[in-house]
């Protein structure tokens, strides 16, 4: 084996190692991907039911003849976010 064989196998060695360590690093890191956006999949599903429990309440409270809850951003926020501590 010439030295530019030798050379031609050795930086294509180096270089398979190199590509295989790439890919790993890009295989953990859409796998963390994948476990935030099921986390945040999640959460919002879990949102969705408690703002759809909330309206289900205010609703219940309109038809029994209750005064309709005025509701504002920033309380809806504050509610929920207690609700989520």
């Amino acid at each position: 084996m010439s030295k530019i064989e030798r050379l031609n196998a050795r930086v294509a060695k180096l270089l398979t190692v190199a590509v295989h360590e790439v890919l790993e690093v890009v295989r953990e890191t859409v796998s963390e991907y994948q476990e935030k956006t099921a986390r945040t999949q999640r959460e919002n599903e879990s949102l969705r039911r408690r703002l759809q429990e909330l309206q289900d309440k205010v609703k219940r409270g309109n038809i029994a003849g209750a005064q309709p809850a005025a509701f504002s951003v920033s309380g809806a926020k504050s509610f929920l976010e207690q609700q989520h501590n």
